[in-house]
């Protein structure tokens, strides 16, 4: 297969020895899930693999994570409703965007209000 230039995102702390990817491609990946916005997780890997070697998936349309964050049942739920989380409809162009180092800064912007200024906190509130 053709180098391309595809990028690993850390998931989370369950099962980081295995690869998952979300992508834009919809059941031209068989078995993949829908997952809304027009966004489809997992599917046959062994498609994946030949799409992206005759470019019939570009690297801008599939995201890969090694790892993945999970919750108990009603975990997350109440973390949510403790304002543990911030919840957004985020646009998946953004969320697809390949230059996702400042994924977390721009969203929290589009936020607007309290989250334009967290937006801006230093990463290492230490050297502010």
């Amino acid at each position: 297969m053709k180098q391309k230039n595809i990028s690993l995102s850390y998931g989370g702390p369950v099962a980081n020895d295995t690869i998952f990817y979300m992508h834009s491609k919809g059941k031209s990946v068989p078995q993949s899930e829908y997952i809304g916005k027009g966004l489809y997780w997992g599917g046959d890997f062994s498609v994946v693999k030949d799409q992206l070697a005759t470019g019939e998936i570009s690297p801008d349309e599939i995201r890969f994570f090694l790892g993945y964050s999970g919750w108990s049942a009603t975990q997350l739920e109440d973390e949510i409703n403790k304002d543990s989380w911030i919840v957004a409809d985020i646009a998946t162009k953004t969320i697809m965007n390949r230059n996702h180092t400042d994924l977390w800064r721009e969203s929290l912007k589009s936020l607007g209000g309290k989250y334009s200024l967290w937006a801006e906190f230093p990463d290492d509130p230490l050297l502010n």
